[in-house]
């Protein structure tokens, strides 16, 4: 902090005397050599536009840096429609910036965006810029004029791919009136402005711009600085009053001053002034009287610096301190970004008017269609109308409570989200910042289905020790009292009156045998003994086993075995499969129905699929007929424990069984099973 005051104090030293000993010189020059006055007239006028061209170029060089940027932006990966959002806050937030048209490289028009304030010139035009800029790579190429005043032009350049290949063409159309015309606050003559290809546009004086087409028309005096000016040199000349006269300036010396507009990294331009030179008397004595004051004003000031300087130190401590502030806080606010940009979960910044404001990478890449500035509602207005509720409700209650709210596991289906989400909404109350709410969507639908999936483990595990339990202790006296009935039944004869009724104990002694045998192999989960076995064997072995069963309830079987798969299982148990979800289908059709068993192969595993056209399973029946004892069928006919051993087969094979039904539109059971590892 010394180091910096000492050096104030001594720069605001150097300028005072430097001011003071220029008011004594520029006061002896008046005095003594008026000549001297104009050439350092002269100087001061080159001086203030080449001063005034730099600002200018500045624009038009950043105009040509936004260009480059366009580019580098559409040549990372994801093509132009990935970078449709940066490009539209590009053209939103520069007012001069009326469009951007993005071309591939065959100079094909691959993306448009117009400032719809503005009409749309057409695509001649760019197409044309575009052409000339994918010849030229590397180069930013600034159009002729497209508007009568000159001021429309297009800006175009070749961006290439993360690889180094030219991939296409960025043109941005500019007004560059903006830019120019704080030109015309010189205000000590005519202007000449030259554009990047030689013409004359506004605000350039008619007289001048005539003189530029036609130099050979120009007088001698002006044909040597129009020269300069098109070459862009800079500097000035010393110009006659009847020169002067005929271009509107009183009959007196003037000066036409010229500067280069440097564009880096583009054409250049130049500008010119025409200024008068006339310093009557009057004029010289009111120049030195006000000098004379100048100098005695900055001596008083000289004695006021002192005190000045305390001030600026303790504003300069100030200053830094609030600079720290602000770089802390520029740095929080872009970890911030990284990490809400990093975050899996989908977040998204709200301001207090429920504006959008912030949209992080992981919701941006599942619904493209949200953007900053919109209405958080319409984010889910495709919704149905119970989702949209709940939303709506879970935010408005959060910001009209201020604490956080929490929906857990609520199914979403909307934009690119579908699936199960928690969902939070959490105030922000920080209204001088934009942010008034943060929503966080966090994807938990495969963890409620591994939920599930555990759930049903536990119940299946618990179900089995009971069922192996109960099948050994109960299969010995069910075995006994058969065997009494069967001597009984023999013994009476058939013609016996008690017959029917030991008949029925046996049919009824049989029916709970087959639950008790379904029990024991439900309770049997060990490791299946697996071999490479050809899934067409198994499809035929199918089909011999069922043929008579199918034209005994008048139905069909069709096959479609595809390609030979060979999978990895047990044959036994890959039949049993097979067989429980064939004779589902059969119990699920109507006399004269077809059901399909096909083959189809993946990447890396096999899908048997059998299907029926019966009357389908509403949602309810889908998620329970997996589960032990659960069935669709009348009392009797069935046991619930055909699917379930079903799962727990393709379970112990590292595979998946998945329903596809609905009511009225049949059933379709969809088992994949693990290829053999010399089939993969």
């Amino acid at each position: 902090m010394r180091r910096l005051s000492t050096g104030l104090l001594v720069s605001v030293t150097a300028l005072l005397v430097g001011l003071i000993g220029s008011v004594f010189m520029v006061a002896a020059l008046v005095r003594n050599d008026r000549q001297t006055l104009v050439q350092a007239l002269g100087a001061e006028r080159a001086f203030e536009l080449e001063r005034e061209a730099r600002v200018v170029g500045d624009g038009l060089t950043d105009v040509a840096e936004d260009v480059r940027f366009a580019g580098e932006m559409l040549g990372e990966g994801g093509g132009p429609e990935a970078r449709e959002q940066e490009l539209r806050a590009l053209l939103r937030a520069v007012g001069k910036y009326k469009a951007i048209v993005a071309f591939d490289a065959a100079g094909a028009e691959v993306l448009r965006l117009v400032d719809p304030r503005f009409p749309d010139l057409g695509r001649a035009d760019f197409a044309k810029a575009a052409r000339e800029a994918l010849s030229k790579p590397g180069v930013v190429l600034v159009s002729a004029p497209l508007d009568d005043r000159g001021m429309l032009r297009t800006f175009a350049t070749g961006y290439d791919d993360e690889a180094g290949r030219l991939k296409g063409a960025v043109v941005l159309l500019i007004d560059v009136s903006p830019l120019v015309t704080q030109l015309a606050v010189l205000g000590k003559g005519p202007l000449l402005l030259i554009g990047p290809h030689g013409l004359p546009l506004a605000p350039s004086d008619a007289n001048l711009a005539a003189l530029f087409r036609s130099p050979s028309a120009a007088p001698e005096e002006l044909k040597e600085p129009l020269a300069h000016l098109a070459h862009g040199d800079t500097g000035w000349s010393l110009v006659r009053g009847p020169t002067a006269a005929a271009v509107g300036l009183p009959d007196a010396e003037a000066i036409f001053s010229y500067a280069a507009i440097p564009v880096a990294g583009g054409s250049n331009w130049a500008i010119g002034s025409l200024s008068s030179a006339q310093l009557g008397g009057s004029t010289e004595r009111s120049l030195v009287t006000r000098l004379t004051l100048l100098v005695a004003v900055l001596a008083a000031l000289f004695a006021a610096v002192g005190a000045a300087l305390v001030v600026a130190r303790r504003r300069t401590a100030e200053l830094d301190e609030s600079l720290r502030h602000s770089e802390a806080l520029t740095r929080t606010r872009d970890v911030m970004r990284h990490v809400l940009d990093g975050m899996p979960a989908a977040v998204v910044a709200v301001a207090p008017d429920l504006t959008i404001t912030f949209v992080n990478r992981a919701l941006a890449r599942r619904v493209p269609s949200i953007r900053e500035g919109a209405a958080l509602e319409g984010v889910w207005s495709d919704a149905e109308p119970r989702t949209r509720e709940r939303l709506s409700g879970l935010v408005a209650e959060a910001h009209t409570s201020g604490t956080p709210r929490q929906l857990v596991a609520e199914p979403l289906h909307f934009g690119g989200l579908e699936g199960s989400f928690s969902i939070s909404a959490i105030p922000v109350p920080r209204p001088e910042i934009g942010l008034g709410l943060l929503l966080v969507l966090d994807d938990v639908t495969e963890l409620r289905a591994l939920e599930a999936q555990l759930l049903r483990a536990e119940k299946l595990s618990t179900v089995g020790a009971l069922a192996a339990g109960f099948a050994h202790e109960i299969g010995t006296p069910l075995a006994v009292v058969r065997g009494r009935a069967e001597y009984l039944r023999k013994n009476l004869g058939s013609e016996h009156e008690g017959a029917p009724g030991l008949s029925t104990i046996i049919e009824q002694i049989d029916l709970v045998s087959r639950i008790v045998r379904q029990l024991l192999d439900f309770s049997r989960d060990q490791p299946a003994l697996t071999q490479p076995l050809g899934a067409r064997t198994v499809v035929e072995a199918v089909r011999l086993l069922l043929d008579l069963e199918a034209q005994r309830r008048n139905v069909s079987l069709v096959l479609q075995p595809g390609d030979e798969v060979v999978v990895s299982a047990d044959p036994d148990q890959l039949q049993q499969v097979l067989v429980n979800l064939v004779m589902n289908a059969f119990d699920a059709s109507k006399p004269g129905q077809a059901i399909e068993l096909s083959v189809v192969r993946r990447a890396d595993h096999a899908e048997f699929e059998v299907t029926d056209h019966g009357d389908g399973l509403d949602e309810q029946a889908q998620r329970r007929m997996f589960d032990p004892f659960w069935t669709t069928k009348k009392r009797g006919q069935g046991t619930g424990l055909g699917l379930t051993v079903v799962a727990q087969i393709v379970r112990s094979h590292h595979g998946t069984v998945r329903v596809r039904s609905a009511p009225g539109a049949g059933t379709s059971l969809i088992v994949s099973w693990p290829l053999a590892v010399e089939s993969r």
